[in-house]
């Protein structure tokens, strides 16, 4: 079982992502580690590209994220381990987390785990800068109460349980 990510046009505008958030309160305070299997390709031409991501938003907004727009997994690429490592500031509100296709083509994801990693792990992306403004404001308080129905932990990273389209009844 696994995760898939696959355009329908031929030239796709944006991305897509296949992702899951959770509430920030069981890592506050440590770093972690999103990892997981990631294959792209699917016989497309053109050059999509894919990469894990992983965001978490605090109260003053997004407190660190890393996309791996540095690192981007080409097209055609067979099955490899990726890693996404982030503190998660004691005061996080929410952790966000998936894998992204950027064009035409298809990703396919498995094995995913986020666990807590000792310091000596290095941080592939940093802390951001934090916006102030009254739009910013805005949005924190509305990230702030999407992230309260979030569950406290990651579920069904094994893609095995639930129903295939979990948007449909």
């Amino acid at each position: 079982a696994g995760g898939t990510i696959r355009s329908l046009t031929d030239n796709p505008e944006g991305l897509a992502t296949l992702q899951q958030s959770i509430r920030a309160s069981a890592f506050r305070g440590e770093r972690v580690r999103l990892s997981g299997f990631v294959k792209s390709g699917g016989g497309f031409a053109g050059s999509a590209t894919s990469g894990l991501w992983m965001r978490v938003d605090g109260p003053a907004g997004s407190e660190s994220s890393d996309y791996m727009q540095r690192r981007p997994i080409e097209q055609g690429t067979g099955w490899a381990r990726y890693d996404v490592v982030l503190d998660v500031p004691r005061n996080a509100v929410g952790v966000s987390f998936g894998v992204m296709l950027f064009g035409h083509g298809q990703v396919w994801l498995d094995d995913v785990a986020l666990e807590r990693v000792g310091r000596n792990v290095p941080l592939t992306a940093g802390l951001l800068a934090v916006d102030t403004s009254r739009a910013k404001s805005i949005h924190r308080r509305e990230q702030a109460d999407a992230y309260r129905d979030a569950p406290a932990l990651p579920v069904n990273l094994s893609f095995t349980d639930g129903t295939r389209n979990p948007r449909k009844p």
